[in-house]
Parts: structure tokens; C-alpha cells; sequence
């Protein structure tokens, strides 16, 4: 397999295509509060695509600008393992994002869905050779008893200059439980380019209000080649 090729599914399977919600590639329809600071670190995280193992720790920072409002911006690191071809070193993902909150709902502690919608830029990485692109993408969050069910919707303009759609759905197990279930599922299309079908499960551990940690397993496939990727992380709130 060419080194670009490697280099372009590498970064189309970890790529994510709104602000990540940790472990989940997408979000749910909630934002940090006024002046609060929200990180979502992924120091476990390893991808391997087609044979081709990569450490891919991720970040994302969250910080509440106004009412219902935040701003996000994250990434991915990359570093190759073994016998990876293309840059040992390199970051993708770059993303400059703006949340809001349009309904405010169970997630706010009020009745009905939440809605929310994020729009951002897609920012040129570091030695993955991407370009600049832009995503919107609208978010609702339901309660089905006591699961809470996220769909995401996004359609961006990637990097490469081509247009993509994903649609994505989260659940997850009820909030009041210590240690809950979750899972996702997503499908993405890059008109001109490769399509990609994956489906994660794991759990998050909610240690404190403000404190969280989090581990999953996420599998499918990437442009007709096989992916397997392990995360873990925590999620903390000041």
C-alpha cells in the first residue's frame, strides 16, 4: 500500500467530524457552562488500519463563552509503530469549532430533546499533508427511558476539498449509574474519496461530578480496509 494511501486512511479513521464527547467520535447536544473549562484527554489510544499500527492519543478543550455557547478546539496525535510507513511524527484533526445550544432539554434539565448545532473550522495538520475545510453538524439528544440516545448529522468540506456527510448515533446507559454502558455507531462518505463504517463500545466511570474516565473499543472498516482501535481517556470539568 503507498505511503499516501496510509497516510490519507489513517487520518479518515480517526478523524472526528464534531466536537468528540469522549470516547465517541461525536457529541451529544450539551456545552460547558459560562467561564468553565472542559478537557477531554485520550492518552490510551491506538489504531491499527490494514496492519498499519499507530499511538494516537487525542485532546479536546471545551470552554463556555456564553450561555449555552462554547468554543472546542481538539486533535489527534500520531505516532507509527513498527513498521508504519509515512511520517513517524504527526498531528491531525485540527479542528476550531463553535457549539450551541438551540433547545435547551434533557440535557438541561428541562423537557424534550436538546438541540444543538456546531460549525468550525477543519485546520491543516502537521506533516499529514491536509489542507483547510470546514463541518457543520446539528445534534439531538433524546431520553429513551433512561438511555440517553445522541444523532448527529454533519456535512463538511474536507481537507482534501472534497464533501462528506456522516451521520452518527450515540447511547448510553442511565447518568445516575456509577460506571454506565455506551456505544456508537457511524457511517461516513467522501464524495470522490472513501467511506468508512464503524461501530464503538465501551464505558464511562463517573468518578466525580467533574471528573470522569472513560474506555472503549471501536471497529469497522475504512476504505475497504479492516480497523481496530482501542481508546481511554478521562474527562475533566473546572
Amino acid at each position: 500500500m503507498a505511503t499516501s494511501r496510509i497516510v490519507a486512511l489513517l487520518a479518515l479513521a480517526v478523524a472526528p467530524a464534531a466536537s468528540a464527547y469522549r470516547p465517541f467520535d461525536n457529541t451529544d447536544a450539551d456545552v460547558a457552562n459560562p467561564q468553565e473549562v472542559e478537557l477531554e484527554l485520550g492518552p490510551i489510544g491506538f489504531v491499527d488500519a490494514g496492519g498499519i499500527t499507530q499511538y494516537a492519543p487525542r485532546f479536546v478543550a471545551n470552554y463556555g463563552i456564553a450561555a449555552r455557547t462554547e468554543i472546542v478546539f481538539e486533535g489527534v496525535h500520531h505516532l507509527a509503530v513498527g513498521r508504519a510507513a509515512g511520517p513517524r511524527f504527526s498531528v491531525s484533526g485540527l479542528q476550531l469549532s463553535l457549539k450551541h445550544v438551540l433547545r435547551a432539554g434533557v440535557l438541561q434539565e428541562a423537557f424534550g430533546p436538546s438541540v444543538a448545532a456546531e460549525c468550525g473550522l477543519l485546520l491543516p495538520g502537521f506533516r499529514d499533508e491536509e489542507g483547510l475545510g470546514g463541518v457543520c453538524t446539528g445534534i439531538v439528544s433524546i431520553a429513551a427511558g433512561a438511555v440517553l440516545v445522541h444523532l448527529n448529522a454533519s456535512a463538511s468540506r474536507e481537507r482534501t476539498g472534497n464533501f462528506a456527510v456522516e451521520p452518527a448515533v450515540i447511547a448510553e446507559g442511565p447518568r445516575k449509574w456509577l460506571v454506565r454502558p455506551v456505544a456508537e455507531a457511524l457511517w461516513s462518505h467522501e464524495f470522490g474519496g472513501a467511506n468508512a463504517a464503524t461501530v464503538l463500545g465501551g464505558f464511562i466511570w463517573q468518578l466525580r461530578e467533574e471528573l470522569s474516565v472513560d474506555a472503549a473499543l471501536r471497529a469497522g472498516r475504512s476504505g475497504g480496509t479492516a480497523l481496530l482501535e482501542g481508546r481511554g481517556g478521562f474527562t475533566w470539568t473546572f
